[in-house]
């Protein structure tokens, strides 16, 4: 390796690693394989030549992506090695029934992200100024997708309490229901068409705003699942990630590096983010990811601006919400005005049915128990702004790690399942039953 390689610092020093330790992968498994077939255990031998010859698609797919690069060479003894990882300690976290929502080790250092209660209380009628919250004659800002994500329900309520301004700049069209509704109050609202999150189009409508007097607050509404963003693993494709990447973390790029110039900038930031990063989910892979790195950018943004000499600096809050029940806006129903924000049991919810229950139960049966209401979504947002410390709020009707193990373990795991495993009669071999000899060969 050249003197001037010593950490992994370019995306060619990256896959120089990579593609060397594959390679070192592939030829052990090869080694394995004629070792076995020496020792007249063709079935075995047979299995690691299948290994193998799997390994090697991946180094092809490797090699394909890193085809336009120029890597170094590097020799097997100059690697890099950055992590010395206690991996027994690694192994018995991998174990636990219920990990820490993010964990990350790097040499004897180790990291846990995870969630503490915040008790919010109900707000009183009148709240400090310094705390983001909707003034009567303030000046609001609503971009994103509005009527795919929240952006509709914080609109609505924004204009009744609001007699300033309101714009809303939507990715899809806004619903001539919800626009009939605002239209019947006092808040002055434009309706802006958001052709692109491009930075000249997000930027264009900051300064539109901007002209009805400085940006109290600014709303991201972004749109919850959909075909175009989650996928079971073995169907995704490139378009999810692009989507994903385009509709959520380009535009949320985007608004973090408008709010640091003062033309542009708001008192305070919300964004729509969802339990997926949290909680993950079935085929919600890419949905999660983005949601998980948005939230990234969104604790940046806030590190940048208390470290910023600017004392106005964008206060931002990034919101998991769960799933909302999409109530229609039309609705005149006395009781949409209803709150309910006592928390679902704490125990799993298939925990609560039989067993053929169980079997039947749905992904959508799941969320909707800890769905939010109209009101809900409203009242828990006012609420953070209100009273939270800016940041990442995971918002939840049940026990958050609860529900992580709901997810993990869909149907319980039986006493016998957890100790012994699932057992199959062997297969016919041409080698005879050797039980287990120590530890290694057990968990294999």
């Amino acid at each position: 390796m050249s003197e001037g390689i010593r950490d992994l610092t370019s995306p060619e020093v990256f896959f120089a690693h990579l593609l060397g330790l594959e390679h070192e992968f592939a030829e052990r498994l090869g080694d394995l394989s004629d070792c076995l077939e020496a020792h007249n255990n063709p079935d075995a031998a047979r299995v690691c030549s299948i290994a193998r010859m799997m390994h090697e698609r991946r180094i092809a797919n490797i090699a394909k992506r890193a085809s336009r690069m120029t890597l170094p060479r590097i020799a097997p003894w100059d690697y890099v090695w950055h992590n010395h990882v206690n991996i027994e300690a690694l192994c018995n976290e991998l174990q636990n029934e219920v990990p820490a929502s993010l964990s990350a080790w790097r040499n004897n250092r180790h990291w846990q992200l995870n969630y503490q209660p915040l008790p919010t209380q109900e707000l009183p009628p009148k709240l400090p100024r310094k705390r983001p919250s909707i003034q009567k004659l303030g000046n609001y800002v609503i971009l994103g997708d509005i009527s795919a994500g929240l952006g509709a329900i914080w609109a609505e309520q924004i204009a009744q309490i609001c007699q300033g301004h309101l714009t809303l700049a939507s990715l899809s069209p806004i619903s001539e229901t919800l626009v009939n509704k605002l239209q019947r109050n006092n808040c002055a609202v434009e309706m802006l068409n958001m052709a692109s999150t491009e930075k000249t189009v997000v930027e264009a409508v900051l300064k539109t705003a901007i002209n009805n007097g400085p940006i109290n607050g600014l709303f991201i509404s972004l749109p919850t699942t959909n075909e175009q963003s989650t996928a079971p693993l073995a169907f995704i494709n490139n378009s999810h990630w692009q989507y994903n990447q385009k509709i959520r973390v380009d535009l949320v790029t985007t608004v973090a590096d408008l709010m640091q110039d003062e033309t542009t900038s708001a008192q305070w930031c919300c964004v729509q983010s969802s339990m997926s990063a949290v909680l993950g989910g079935i085929g919600l892979a890419p949905y999660a990811a983005a949601n998980h790195g948005l939230d990234a950018i969104v604790q940046n943004a806030q590190l940048t601006s208390q470290e910023s000499a600017n004392r106005n600096s964008t206060q931002w809050f990034s919101i998991n919400f769960d799933a909302a029940l999409h109530e229609q806006h039309s609705s005149e129903d006395p009781t949409d005005n209803e709150l309910d924000l006592t928390p679902v049991d704490s125990q799993p919810i298939n925990s609560q049915l039989s067993n053929s229950e169980q079997k039947a139960d749905t992904l959508g049966n799941v969320l909707q128990a800890y769905a939010l209401s109209n009101t809900e979504v409203w009242e828990v947002t006012r609420r953070i702004l209100a009273q939270a410390e800016p940041g990442i709020i995971a918002v939840s009707k049940g026990d958050v790690k609860q529900r992580r193990k709901q997810w993990l373990h869909p149907y319980g795991v039986s006493p016998q399942q957890s100790e012994t495993g699932t057992a199959y009669p062997r297969p016919k071999l041409a080698t005879d039953y050797i039980a287990p000899r120590n530890d290694l060969e057990i968990t294999l």
